[in-house]
């Protein structure tokens, strides 16, 4: 749980209090830079919208943590928006399997906004393609709207956000459930021990895919994952 944020608060959001830290706002100019840069036209838009369906997209994430949590009895801090994603803090730390609830609701908002969202994408046609329709071929060719990159682009961010974050390591979602599962046949710290180890296994993985297919991102986000696996593995303490 962190108790304070570093950057502003944009309002509040289905009953709970948005802040947006500084780190997030550094990445705002750097994307519509790198968007302009490497897009132009219709790819233009459709890249600025894909940045836009990324936060939106965590948000939807955390709001999943804070109403479970809100449902289950465990008081709600606030929603903050970061540079590597998004957090829920809690005024209180709940049992093992309350933690492990609101671990699971954040992947589930995100799969289940995802699989609407990939139902309505089947309605869209490959613009790309040919068919037969009143006896009569028909030949698409050219390019989507940027709505329904949108909605495509929507379904890949929310699918993959939630089954990345079920890997079963700290700081990801599935590593508190792991936590928490294991909790229950051994000590607290030796579960969260080896959540974090396997936080650092699931960074490392990362960071080599990382290099493998040459993607900034991934080696990003694999950095962050072992920093806070090794921060969360210093901290403990063995029961």
């Amino acid at each position: 749980m962190r108790n304070s944020v570093h950057g502003f608060s944009a309002g509040m959001v289905l009953g709970f209090p948005l802040y947006i830290e500084m780190s997030a706002l550094y990445l705002g100019p750097w994307i519509v830079l790198t968007a302009l840069t490497q897009s132009s036209g219709h790819d233009l838009v459709r890249t600025l919208v894909f940045f836009a369906l990324v936060p939106a997209s965590v948000l939807v994430h955390e709001l999943g943590h804070a109403f479970t949590a809100r449902a289950l009895g465990v008081p709600v801090r606030h929603i903050a928006l970061t540079w590597f994603g998004g957090y829920a803090s809690f005024w209180v730390q709940s049992d093992r399997w309350r933690e492990a609830a609101i671990a699971f609701a954040g992947p589930l908002a995100n799969l289940s906004l995802g699989a609407v969202l990939l139902a309505l994408s089947a309605g869209i046609p490959d613009p790309n393609s040919v068919d037969l329709a009143d006896g009569l071929l028909i030949v698409r060719s050219g390019d989507l709207a940027w709505w329904e990159h949108a909605i495509r682009d929507g379904a890949f961010i929310n699918v993959s956000l939630g089954l990345f974050n079920m890997l079963p390591g700290l700081p990801l979602d599935g590593g508190h459930i792991l936590r928490a599962a294991l909790s229950s046949r051994m000590s607290y710290g030796r579960a969260a021990w080896i959540a974090a180890w396997s936080g650092l296994v699931i960074g490392v993985v990362a960071v080599a895919y990382a290099f493998w297919v040459e993607s900034l991102w991934a080696l990003i986000i694999g950095g962050f994952i072992i920093y806070s696996a090794w921060q969360e593995r210093r901290r403990l303490r063995f029961d």
